[in-house]
């Protein structure tokens, strides 16, 4: 009598071959294309290191909490 698991193991092994071996190469490729880094044609933002230059008449740049206006308008 012949065995009948045995055709049947060859088949599930080549099945998982067939579908591991193309899932591991397309990770690697992610992984390189990952690694790669940008394109050479994307400029590369750097901060300005001196600005602002310093404003005149000891000025500030800042946020503004409240504004108040006089009645009389006299000062």
């Amino acid at each position: 009598m012949k065995p009948r698991g045995q055709p049947q193991i060859l088949v599930g092994t080549a099945l998982v071959f067939a579908i591991a071996i193309p899932v591991i190469f397309h990770a690697q490729s992610l992984v390189r294309s990952q690694n790669a880094g940008p394109p050479a044609g994307i400029p590369k933002r750097e901060p300005e290191p001196y600005w602002t230059n310093p404003f005149p008449n000891q000025y500030l740049l800042g946020q503004v909490g409240g504004i108040y206006v006089d009645p009389k308008s006299d000062r």
